[in-house]
């Protein structure tokens, strides 16, 4: 999964909009589809994208899940990171790869440990 710096990216934002001040704010001008938050968030994928492409390359993952901090807001950063993936790993990689927003949100971490712990503990299935 990976993680974004929240205090950096709500920088980036604040040069667009130097009243947002959380990443609430943030998810706010998303949502109403702000032309520079969604530059800016499009980039951050592209930026994403261009390593994960590389570690593709590698391991040929089946999916890739963004934080779920993002919410609504990841649509702008899953197509930079697509677009970077369709440019510079080879297509056979590509096809089968889901790229994907996290839907725990801040909760993901907690989660996935219990259910570690559960399957470890118990050797029992079951999804967070």
């Amino acid at each position: 999964m990976m993680k974004f710096n929240t205090p950096r990216l709500i920088d980036w934002i604040q040069a667009v909009h130097p009243g947002a001040e959380t990443m609430a704010d943030i998810l706010a001008l998303a949502a109403g589809k702000d032309a520079g938050v969604w530059r800016i968030l499009r980039d951050l994928g592209r930026t994403l994208g261009r390593s994960l492409a590389d570690f593709c390359v590698y391991m040929a993952p089946d999916g890739i899940v963004l934080d779920g901090i993002l919410e609504t807001a990841a649509a702008p950063v899953i197509d930079g990171v697509a677009e970077m993936m369709s440019q510079f790993a080879p297509p056979a990689t590509v096809a089968q790869l889901r790229i994907v927003g996290g839907r725990l949100g801040q909760d993901a971490e907690l989660r996935g440990a219990a259910v570690l712990a559960r399957r470890n503990q118990f050797g029992v299935g079951g999804g967070a």
